[in-house]
């Protein structure tokens, strides 16, 4: 990411290392990534993605009312997104 920083894929590249980070268990490292692609890249198709995975970070953190507020927010921003049934489902099945 560092090569080629004006990259049309960055988002695409800044998602998927958070994804590569959260799948080896590292949520506190996945966080910052994740949060990153709304602030960085605003309107990137990772965005509702991106809160999707910031929900199940803080539900496997047991951060239940930060979760849920990120559910909040998918839904207000991308209503239409599967992510955000995706999100409800998670949420509840891990008991938030």
């Amino acid at each position: 990411m560092l090569t080629f920083p004006g990259s049309i894929y960055l988002d695409n590249a800044t998602y998927y290392k958070g994804r590569s980070t959260y799948s080896l268990g590292n949520l506190a490292g996945a966080l910052p990534i994740f949060q990153s692609i709304a602030v960085t890249f605003p309107g990137s198709a990772y965005e509702d993605n991106a809160l999707y995975y910031i929900a199940r970070i803080y539900t496997d953190q047991g951060l239940c009312a930060q979760a849920q507020a990120t559910l909040a927010d998918l839904g207000a921003r991308f209503a239409g997104s599967v992510y955000v049934t995706n999100t409800q489902t998670y949420l509840t099945a891990n008991g938030c």
